[in-house]
């Protein structure tokens, strides 16, 4: 069974604020939606990081999901869309 919260600690967040690059960041999700995010050190101290799945994103970067406004699906095919996914791009 998976765990009810999923905690990716580590990386440099950018969080689409126009704020500066938090590094060694956090971001606690529930249920598949963002609970907190910040500094790891004030984000991991919340209780709930004591069952959470844990994934370490040290030497990465996290960034809201991509949208790309103009694509032709009709071209590049249904089965194109996990390459989308892969690289970050979470709306067509």
């Amino acid at each position: 069974m998976a765990a009810e919260y999923l905690l990716i600690t580590g990386g440099t967040l950018i969080d689409g604020t126009r704020g500066e690059p938090v590094t060694d960041a956090a971001v606690l999700a529930r249920s598949g939606r963002i609970v907190d995010a910040g500094p790891a050190a004030r984000v991991g101290a919340r209780p709930e990081c004591a069952t959470a799945e844990r994934v370490d994103a040290r030497g990465t970067w996290i960034i809201p999901g991509l949208i790309d406004a103009h694509i032709h699906s009709t071209l590049t095919g249904a089965e194109s869309m996990p390459v989308f996914l892969a690289c970050g791009v979470t709306t067509v």
